[in-house]
């Protein structure tokens, strides 16, 4: 009589010689299934971090393009409190970028656009600044460096240098609402109205 075996003899070959080889190299199947077990809960982790990191990254874009609609960004006090500078906080500046996206100096027309950059976040972490003032410094601040650095004589440059200007002004302007709430938020100490 001869065995049946679901899918044919070869299939039963490609399982015997698997058992053979596991085997032969010393390794039972249950270290093969632990072994497998541990990558998988290992990729589980960094597929849980990544999702981690995606839901953030995506939670701030979401935050940002909300506040980026406001016609006016300004920054007020919860319950109508009046805001005052903390004693003491000094902004921390961080270059050209926020919220993990950083402009590298080297990818700048000018490595000084970069303590343009720092200047405006000092300026948005100072406590009852406006975001129309800092963001008109920084276009100022790039338009000088520009200017500056390339020379009237070298028109090409200058004009790419300008254009890079404004795209890091455009990006402030629309996009920099949050990153201003958030910084004036560090600065300033609301009082609560029955302390006035």
């Amino acid at each position: 009589m001869l065995i049946s075996w679901p899918g044919g003899w070869y299939r039963l070959i490609a399982v015997v010689f698997s058992i053979a080889t596991w085997y032969v190299s010393g390794q039972t199947i249950f270290d093969f299934a632990r072994h497998v077990t541990h990558k998988a809960e290992g990729f589980l982790d960094e597929l849980k971090l990544g999702l981690k990191t995606l839901r953030y990254g995506l939670n701030t874009v979401e935050g940002v393009l909300k506040e980026s609609k406001d016609a006016e960004c300004a920054f007020k006090c919860p319950n109508g409190s009046l805001a005052k500078p903390k004693s003491g906080y000094k902004p921390i500046p961080n270059g050209c970028g926020s919220y993990g996206l950083k402009f590298d100096e080297s990818g700048l027309p000018h490595k000084d656009m970069n303590s343009c950059c720092n200047r405006h976040d000092i300026c948005y972490g100072t406590c009852l600044a406006t975001k129309d003032d800092c963001d008109s410094k920084f276009l100022g601040c790039l338009d000088s460096v520009c200017d500056k650095k390339t020379g009237k004589n070298h028109k090409d440059k200058l004009m790419s240098c300008k254009a890079a200007a404004r795209a890091l002004y455009a990006g402030s302007q629309y996009l920099g609402c949050k990153a201003f709430k958030d910084a004036q938020r560090q600065a300033c100490f609301c009082n609560r109205k029955d302390e006035l």
